[in-house]
């Protein structure tokens, strides 16, 4: 009997932390891309409110939009992973942009 309520117990530690862990991944914020006149920008919403609006790239000389959507994406993702982290505000590097294969 009491290796029947040690497994159950295991069971239901294992359960909660999944569970703990789930609820950690999913974010409250959203990205999305759009095409401008110049390029493609993103922005980032929190619950539906827009808290980023990002038309062309960061951290660089001039108004130029990023060549892609794939790359406004990854480059608003990135922005996100530092929002979750706390990081404010989550402003981008050029050496992030280049690893991101954004270049001046």
């Amino acid at each position: 009997m009491k290796t029947a309520t040690y497994w159950i117990r295991i069971i239901l530690v294992i359960s909660l932390s999944f569970s703990t862990w789930q609820c950690r991944k999913s974010s409250d914020y959203k990205v999305e891309t759009f095409k401008t006149e110049i390029g493609w920008g993103y922005k980032v919403s929190q619950k539906g409110k827009t808290i980023i609006n990002q038309p062309m790239i960061p951290a660089i000389n001039g108004n130029r939009g990023f060549a892609t959507g794939e790359q406004a994406d990854q480059a608003g993702q990135l922005v996100v992973e530092k929002l979750e982290k706390g990081q404010f505000p989550p402003s981008l590097s050029l050496e992030e942009l280049e690893k991101l294969g954004v270049h001046e």
